[in-house]
């Protein structure tokens, strides 16, 4: 990863602006198959279907139950049972992840609904959309810094 590491972002262990890419060293000896980043967070999914988040916790965006700033990858204990990961996306307060079983996972800031929830509070733990938190055949989902958008599947 490279770039501004003002909260740990990067993964690096440290604060630090990386201006080149260097290698996340906590993931080293794990098969990174995706990685999302948002304003001030990054996710980083497994061919083991672990989901790994770091940098600015405000607002639960990590979903580890908490807003405590991580300045390495850490594991996402909430999402241990889930089905195979199949992406994440970051927006700038919030993140989803959802699965190959069409199930769709929330966390973080939700001012503006973005969370897909129904309501306006926060979530420091991955939850479940509405109806199961199903993606469903109209496409997956992805966020922007406050939004959600669907993209059809073909």
């Amino acid at each position: 990863t490279f770039g501004s590491g003002r909260y740990g972002q990067l993964g690096h262990g440290t604060d630090s602006t990386h201006g080149t890419p260097a290698m996340v060293m906590a993931m080293q000896c794990k098969s990174v198959v995706g990685v999302a980043c948002g304003g001030f967070h990054l996710c980083l999914w497994t061919n083991e279907d672990e989901l790994y988040t770091c940098g600015l916790g405000q607002y639960g965006r990590l979903g580890h139950g908490t807003e405590e700033n991580q300045i390495l990858p850490t594991f996402v204990q909430a999402l241990r049972r889930v089905a195979r990961i199949a992406g994440a996306a970051c927006g700038m307060v919030h993140s989803l992840v959802w699965t190959e079983d069409d199930e769709l996972y929330s966390f973080g800031g939700n001012s503006d609904g973005q969370l897909g929830l129904g309501d306006l509070r926060p979530r420091e733990m991955p939850t479940a959309g509405s109806e199961g938190g199903r993606v469903g055949e109209e496409g997956r989902s992805w966020g922007g810094p406050y939004h959600l958008k669907k993209k059809k599947n073909n």
